[in-house]
């Protein structure tokens, strides 16, 4: 039987297996990894559309988004100019979105906002 919810995408950026759309995200169920949409990631963290949100871009690294398939940007994230929000460093695509791996969506969810 074949999953209706398979896609023709690029694979998964982490482990290369076939990514399935679950609503507007991509999930791997390989890894765990999930990619959000802009407006997803605000969502997610409670930013509010006109809050202040702030991509601290490093240089393009070795993933792919499976969306458009260039190169995403090594990055973290911050809520205003001076505070980063957490540590984690996470894959994002300029065009598409933001690549969480396994469990780094709900830990930057928690990471504390003060």
């Amino acid at each position: 039987m074949t999953e209706p919810y398979r896609t023709g995408l690029a694979p998964c950026p982490n482990c290369g297996r076939e990514l399935r759309i679950d609503a507007e995200r991509l999930r791997c169920d390989g890894c765990g990894g999930t990619m959000l949409g802009y407006p997803e990631v605000r969502e997610s963290l409670g930013i509010p559309r006109e809050g202040r949100l702030v991509w601290v871009d490093g240089k393009l690294g070795r993933r792919k988004c499976p969306r458009c398939t260039a190169h995403m940007l090594v990055t973290c994230i911050r809520l205003t100019s001076t505070k980063v929000l957490s540590d984690l460093t996470l894959d994002r695509c300029e065009t598409d979105g933001v690549w969480f791996d396994r469990n780094e969506l709900s830990k930057l969810i928690a990471a504390p906002r003060s």
